[in-house]
């Protein structure tokens, strides 16, 4: 779950989605439960978001896996399930 979770945050980064103090708390913190919405993802960031984590993680991701796992570490729980890596 772990490469999944910094691939996420990297593509958030990447995005200037998020930054500064809230980057580093992010990474510093396993437990961080992060929401999307309260990252202030709107429809057209969370597409763009999906392609960049696509070109992160080698394969598909959906919009819709954005509104089924809200949240930085449940969409990492949800990507190493999928793709076979340890949760």
């Amino acid at each position: 779950m772990e490469q999944f979770r910094n691939r996420i945050i990297a593509t958030l980064a990447s995005m200037d989605q998020i930054s500064g103090d809230r980057l580093e708390s992010l990474r510093a913190s396993v437990d961080a439960d992060a929401d999307f919405v309260d990252l202030e993802m709107d429809s057209l960031t969370a597409l763009d978001f999906c392609v960049g984590l696509e070109d992160a993680i080698g394969g598909a991701i959906e919009p819709a896996d954005l509104v089924e796992h809200p949240s930085i570490n449940a969409l990492a729980r949800h990507l190493a399930k999928t793709r076979g890596a340890p949760v």
